[in-house]
């Protein structure tokens, strides 16, 4: 019982996250099969930044978990390694498509691990995501503590077009000189329209956001800060999407559920009792353990079907 067990955890997430109607284990269903979904994932490419002390951990953890359902992408970090498919960033590769002093500013930073160099390479992995898949509608960027739920993704999309400017994703911010921009916990999308606009400004834009246009917004390392100003330059709009959480599931919880101790649940509030949405796409700050049991959630406490 409790949570010391991963049955116990399951019921745990059925008091905080929204039912899923299981698959019917028969195959039968009085249901009209539903419409093949406008962007398969095959057309939504997904990229992972990650560093190379959690190569073994966090980033492995997305590996044998939701990236099994992924079908475009990378993951993207500081140093090569043998286990980690990681993906070399090709604007820094000799002869690609930036000028050698941009691709000597931004290599510098892509080998440091600190917190000021995920700006550029969150600029550097848009790039490179859509320089590989040109013909991808949608490219996702987020870190090695995202879980993502891609089929709950596809959905959200529905009434985008992908030819228009616009960078998707989680509950919006707002900051002084910035005005609207998606929190980047939750993870940001970018249409193939975006991409293909801001492709030759990413270099130029983070080398000048590094020299000191951050700066004037308060807020130098802060990448989705960055899009939202990379945004408005490129006259893309800001969409708030549904289901992209910023935080852990526990974060949505309060007293009202018994399965969870206050200690966890102090941290919600009274207007986000649970998680709302029916189907949730993404949640932030998910340790590996959590990720492990999440994906459990997802694909089998909730799919009977996927055991058969």
């Amino acid at each position: 019982g409790g949570w010391s067990s991963v049955e116990g955890y399951m019921r745990h997430l059925d008091c905080i996250v929204p039912t899923v109607a299981p698959a019917d284990p028969s195959g039968q269903s009085n249901q009209a099969p539903s419409p093949p979904p406008r962007y398969p994932l095959s057309r939504i490419a997904f990229g992972v930044l990650t560093t190379e002390s959690c190569y073994r951990n966090r980033a492995a953890a997305v590996k044998d978990t939701w990236w099994r359902d992924v079908q475009r992408g990378g993951f993207y970090g500081d140093a090569p390694d043998e286990e980690l498919p990681i993906t070399p960033y090709m604007l820094l590769e000799e002869g690609g498509p930036a000028d050698e002093w941009h691709r000597e500013v931004l290599r510098e930073h892509v080998e440091r691990a600190d917190y000021l160099s995920s700006m550029p390479k969150f600029m550097l992995m848009l790039f490179d995501l859509h320089y590989r898949c040109p013909e991808c509608d949608w490219f996702f960027v987020g870190g090695d503590d995202n879980f993502v739920a891609p089929g709950h993704l596809q959905p959200l999309l529905e009434s985008l077009n992908s030819s228009d400017r616009i960078m998707a994703g989680g509950p919006i911010g707002r900051h002084v000189g910035v005005g609207a921009y998606p929190s980047g916990g939750s993870g940001i999308i970018f249409s193939r329209g975006f991409a293909a606009a801001a492709s030759r400004h990413l270099a130029p834009f983070a080398v000048s956001w590094l020299g000191g246009r951050g700066q004037r917004y308060l807020c130098h390392p802060c990448g989705d800060i960055a899009f939202g100003v990379l945004a408005r330059d490129i006259g893309a709009r800001v969409e708030e999407l549904p289901c992209l959480h910023g935080m852990w599931p526990e974060y949505f919880s309060l007293h009202s559920s018994p399965a969870v101790p206050a200690c966890a649940s102090l941290v919600g509030s009274a207007q986000q009792p649970r998680v709302t949405c029916p189907r949730p796409a993404t949640f932030h700050y998910v340790q590996p353990r959590s990720m492990r049991l999440l994906y459990h959630f997802f694909t089998r406490h909730r799919n009977p079907a996927a055991q058969q």
